[in-house]
Order: C-alpha cells, then sequence, then structure tokens
C-alpha cells in the first residue's frame, strides 16, 4: 500500500465541491424550518398544546430532527480551521460539539417514528387510552430514546472519533488521516487501528443495525393495523343489516307490521351499530381523518347529535321512523369503516416510504461500500435526502387536515393552499 509520505504533495487531500459541502446544510435548513413548525403548531394552547400522547410524541420527534438538522447547518463553518479546502472557522471542541449534536439527533428521530408506531397500534389495534398508554409507557419510552442517544453521542465523544467528514460537510465519526477507511490507497493506511474499529463499530449501530431494526419494527406496526383495518371491514359489511328493508303494502318494514315490541328490537340494533359508529370515529380521530358527524374537539357533541338519530320519534309513523334511523346508522358505519381503512392505507405507505428514502441510501451504501469498496453513484445522490426529515415530517403531519379540508371544500382547493390555511390555523 502507497504510503502518504511517497504521495505527491497534493494527492492526498480532498477537493470537495460546493454542492457537496453545502448541500447538507441547505437541506438541513429546510428540515429546520419545518420542523420548527410542527414544533410551533402542537405546543401552542389554542390548538389543544401538548395535551395528548400523539402531540408529545410529535413535538420530541421535531426538536429531534432539530438538533441534527441544525448540526448539518453549522457543519461547514463548525469544522477545524486547519483543514485545507474547507470553511471551517472552528476548532476541534466545536467539531466534537457538532457531531455530539448530529450523532444525538440522527439516532432519536428514527426512535421517535417507532414509538409513534406503536402508539397507533396500542390506540387502535388494542383500544387503549390516552391515560393508559401514559402511564404504561409513553414516559418510559422517551426517558429510554433520551438515555439511548445521549450515551451514543458522549460514547462518541469520549473515544474521540469526532472529525471532519470527507467532504468537509459536518463533523461525525471518522478515522485518522481524515479518509484512510474509505480511500487507504490515497491516503495510506489509518494510523490509529483501535480508533478505527470504534468508527466501524458507531457506522454499524447508528447507520445499519438501528435504521434496519426500526425500519423491521415499523412494517410489523404498519402491517397490523391494516390487516385489522381489512378485518374490521369485512365484519362491518357481514353484520349490517341491509339498509332497504322490504315493506308491506301499507308502507310498514314487513319485520315490523303488526308488531309494536320489534321498534325496541330495532332500536337496540341500531345503538349496536352506534357502539361500533363510536369505535370508527375514534380510529378516525387518532388518524387525523373526520367525517361529518365527528369534531374531534367536541366528542360529547358528536355523540348527542347521533343519539338523536336513533330517538328521534317526532314522526308520526314508528316504523318509518326505524326505518330511516336504520339507514341513517348503517350508511355512518360504512363510512367511517370506509374511512379508516383508507387512512390506514395511506398512513402505511407514508410512514414506509419516506423512511426508506431518508435512511436505505444511507444504509445500503455504507453495506455496499464496505464490502466493494465503493458508493453507488446514485445512492450518493439520495443521501442528499437524509437531511429532509422535517420537511417529510410536516407533510405527513398536515396531510389529514389537508386532505380533510379539501373535502370540505369539493376538491376545488388546490393542495398547497390547503397546506398554507392549516399551517396558518395551527
Amino acid at each position: 500500500m502507497t504510503s502518504v509520505d511517497n504521495l505527491p504533495p497534493t494527492s492526498h487531500v480532498f477537493k470537495p465541491t460546493l454542492v457537496a459541502i453545502f448541500g447538507p446544510g441547505s437541506a438541513g435548513c429546510l428540515s429546520f424550518l419545518a420542523s420548527l413548525g410542527i414544533v410551533v403548531m402542537v405546543s401552542r394552547k389554542t390548538n389543544g398544546g401538548l395535551s395528548s400522547p400523539y402531540r408529545r410524541i410529535i413535538f420530541g420527534m421535531s426538536i429531534s430532527d432539530m438538533i441534527s438538522s441544525f448540526s448539518f447547518m453549522i457543519g461547514p463553518w463548525a469544522i477545524p480551521a486547519s483543514t485545507d479546502n474547507s470553511f471551517g472557522i472552528g476548532n476541534d471542541a466545536t467539531c466534537r460539539m457538532d457531531g455530539f449534536l448530529l450523532t444525538m439527533g440522527s439516532a432519536a428521530v428514527p426512535l421517535y417514528t417507532c414509538l409513534l408506531c406503536f402508539y397507533y397500534v396500542c390506540k387502535l389495534r388494542f383500544r387503549m387510552t390516552n391515560e393508559n398508554f401514559k402511564g404504561r409507557f409513553e414516559w418510559k419510552c422517551h426517558t429510554i430514546i433520551f438515555l439511548y442517544t445521549v450515551t451514543v453521542a458522549v460514547v462518541a465523544v469520549g473515544l474521540n472519533i469526532i472529525g471532519a467528514n470527507t467532504d468537509n460537510a459536518y463533523c461525525l465519526c471518522s478515522s485518522k488521516p481524515r479518509g484512510c477507511m474509505w480511500h487507504p490507497e490515497i491516503v495510506g493506511e489509518c494510523e490509529d487501528v483501535a480508533r478505527n474499529r470504534y468508527v466501524i463499530h458507531m457506522f454499524f449501530l447508528l447507520l445499519i443495525i438501528q435504521p434496519a431494526s426500526c425500519f423491521i419494527f415499523i412494517c410489523i406496526c404498519m402491517g397490523m393495523l391494516y390487516c385489522y383495518a381489512i378485518s374490521w371491514e369485512r365484519v362491518i359489511s357481514n353484520e349490517l343489516p341491509d339498509p332497504k328493508m322490504s315493506t308491506s303494502e301499507h308502507g310498514q318494514p314487513k319485520e315490523a307490521e303488526g308488531n309494536l315490541s320489534h321498534n325496541s328490537s330495532s332500536q337496540n340494533e341500531n345503538l349496536h351499530d352506534l357502539s361500533r359508529a363510536e369505535m370508527s370515529q375514534s380510529s378516525c380521530q387518532v388518524l387525523g381523518c373526520r367525517c361529518e358527524y365527528g369534531d374531534e374537539n367536541n366528542g360529547e357533541k358528536s355523540i348527542e347529535q347521533k343519539q338523536e338519530i336513533f330517538h328521534d320519534n317526532t314522526s308520526d309513523d314508528p316504523y318509518k321512523n326505524t326505518l330511516r334511523s336504520k339507514n341513517k346508522s348503517t350508511d355512518h358505519v360504512q363510512k367511517l369503516s370506509q374511512l379508516f381503512v383508507g387512512q390506514t392505507k395511506t398512513m402505511l405507505v407514508s410512514y414506509i416510504s419516506v423512511f426508506m428514502l431518508l435512511y436505505m441510501p444511507v444504509t445500503i451504501g455504507l453495506i455496499t461500500r464496505l464490502i466493494t469498496g465503493k458508493f453507488p453513484s446514485l445512492l450518493e445522490i439520495l443521501v442528499y435526502f437524509y437531511p429532509l426529515g422535517g420537511l417529510f415530517n410536516i407533510f405527513i403531519y398536515t396531510r389529514p387536515q389537508v386532505v380533510n379540508l379539501r373535502r370540505i371544500n369539493g376538491g376545488e382547493m388546490s393542495r398547497f393552499h390547503a397546506f398554507l390555511l392549516v399551517l396558518g390555523a395551527g
């Protein structure tokens, strides 16, 4: 292997392009602003504040993304000023601080994504209340995520393996001389074998093991929700009665003609449908969708309105009353069931696709480089999406409200206009 001493003076010096230097920082700036917007939206008292586990999890995820995005933003200037072909104005301390923030934030975001998916499963699949989830899981998970991310970042700083990356864009775990792990034919063998081993272990933990484990966990949670939604839709479609009840020549239901007790049994069936409607309504609220009967900020009023459908006795003909209430309850439950299944499918696709776009290029590229010594060109482009997690999160967070607003306006409002209105309303 060629040593550094025998190379020409400039042959082992990396000369990254401006895009390579400022690309991650620019993407991090967009992600930082998007996450800041989410933090403001979920923490506003007029919008409910941090009153539910969902809002607190989103808040923690956004704060974590802001930390990692901030490290990308200041990265080009945080690296030591002695670094060649860089815009660094810092020193070893500022570089370690940047690497600490990047390690901590990057490790926390996928864990909060897993916690959010776990919350969906507990809330929708196992019908767990917010208070029950808070007492049994939420604060324990917050504590574990905090302790884990801080420990990993402190270990990285304590082992003194934080340094500028080969593109002089930010600081992270790096061997010495810089680039020796990926380009030993250019810069020579790594000087410190132990440091190089620690760097590889940290890369395996943060860029391979953790993303792969989180991806598997997210797929399992989303798969459970999807199977639950499909089975629920089938059960409802099989159990609901035919809304077009046959009538006699007097316009009364044949099943109820001459039998006043049928009015009571029919209302019992309607109340059974009401309980299913309430369960579906709750599920739709968790997923962010709404229906014409629902208002997540005034649930009791919605229930009263629904009960009026079943107990409306203003008509002189109780049998027509029964038929009308039966049809309304059937349509209502079917509509809620369709909304639940549709929102579950959309959530499944959005969560898994965004996670793959953000983390899989880095993970696959690192594995490929460790095996072949080369980073695929296509993955080098996709890696620039990695700092954009906050931008994708705000689209996912506001999507249900945007869809609902466009539905209210008959689809005439553009998605961008609806998005701006949702952001303005918080």
